[in-house]
Formats: structure tokens, C-alpha cells, sequence
């Protein structure tokens, strides 16, 4: 993806973040926060997701990110931005994140992880290897 907007869309490589850490949308706000938003001071972001996972993608990166970071959601085209089935995993999704992190002050990296590693299942073993968290 990066050499794609590298070589269509002549955006300076130096702009593209690239995390290979994450394995979904909250891994990849919770990497980009914590190895480039905060420590290279971002403070302009824009997110590039499907068409119809832009709303919840929103949602997660406005949760994970300090205030003063500019977001842009932008969706391509999918073709399953009508499709029920899409849509209502989309949902279900969005509910599990709030499930899991209800609780979480999203400034405290330490609970953020910790909701990560425990309750996630992405990240807490069930289906790959569980994540460690510094402490």
C-alpha cells in the first residue's frame, strides 16, 4: 500500500507511516499511537480503510488518539458499502471494542495494553500469540 500511494498518488515516502505490528484496526491505532503518533509528534493523520469501515474506524482511532491530532478517515471503494451482512459485522464489531475497552482511560498505555493482552482475542492468545506489555 505504501509504495501505491508512493507511486500513484507521488506522496512523499517520508509521510507514510507503516506498522507491520497490528492485525486489525485497533491494533493499528494502538501501534501507530504508541511507535509514531506520540513520539514523532503527528499531529495530522490521515486513515485510508474500506468504504464501509470508515464510521467505526473513526470511532477507534478518535478513542486511542490525544486530543490535537487531526484525523481524516477516508474510504475506497469496496463495492460493500450496501451489503447487510458487511454492515452488521461492522456493528458487531464496534460493540465488541466498546465492550472491551469500557473501563480503559485510553491516556494510560498501560490499561490500554493490558485490555489488549487479556481481552482481546487478536492479541491475547486465543487466536495469535498474546502480545507483551511494558511496564
Amino acid at each position: 500500500m505504501a509504495d501505491e500511494l508512493q507511486t500513484t498518488y507521488a506522496i512523499d515516502r517520508s509521510k507514510i507511516v507503516v506498522d507491520t505490528n497490528s492485525r486489525d484496526t485497533v491494533g493499528d491505532a494502538y501501534f501507530l499511537r504508541r511507535n509514531a503518533i506520540i513520539p514523532m509528534r503527528i499531529r495530522d493523520l490521515v486513515v485510508v480503510t474500506s468504504d464501509y469501515h470508515v464510521e467505526r474506524t473513526g470511532f477507534i482511532f478518535r478513542s486511542f488518539f490525544p486530543t490535537g491530532v487531526e484525523l481524516k478517515v477516508v474510504g475506497a471503494v469496496s463495492g460493500s458499502l450496501g451489503d447487510e451482512a458487511v454492515l452488521l459485522n461492522e456493528q458487531k464489531s464496534l460493540t465488541a471494542f466498546e465492550k472491551t475497552f469500557a473501563t480503559v482511560d485510553f491516556a494510560d498505555d498501560r490499561q490500554v495494553c493490558k485490555a489488549l493482552s487479556t481481552k482481546h482475542p487478536f492479541y491475547n492468545g486465543q487466536i495469535y500469540d498474546q502480545i507483551r506489555c511494558s511496564t
